[in-house]
């Protein structure tokens, strides 16, 4: 029993070539950057991010560059989406800097003890 073949995100336009051209399940308009057999990843600009690297950049940095909105696109074994995660990238570093809802994410110190 093999995996299903992988499908591209609804919606996707463009030749794989050339970048796809797409809208996330949750509204992020940008390009597919990665399609893998597990997860799909859609930025805002092309360019890939490092989402789970949360960014350290100071102000002046961030400021010299637009931020970044980013999907990942979590799939099941038949290609439906299972859970999407959604959030905000520096444009510099590319790391992640807020969630959905512009939430800071914070450095991991911040967290209580005990907590990941």
């Amino acid at each position: 029993m093999g995996r299903p073949p992988r499908r591209p995100p609804v919606g996707a336009t463009g030749a794989p070539g050339e970048g796809t051209r797409t809208t996330g399940p949750a509204g992020t308009e940008g390009w597919v950057v990665a399609l893998g057999a597990r997860a799909v990843l859609v930025t805002g600009d092309g360019r890939s991010v490092r989402a789970n690297v949360r960014c350290h950049c100071d102000a002046e940095a961030r400021a010299a560059r637009p931020e970044v909105p980013f999907e990942v696109v979590h799939l099941r074994r038949d290609g439906a989406v299972l859970d999407v995660a959604v959030g905000t990238a520096c444009g510099s570093c590319r790391g992640a800097i807020a969630d959905a809802a512009g939430v800071p994410l914070g450095d991991v110190s911040d967290a209580p003890s005990g907590a990941r």
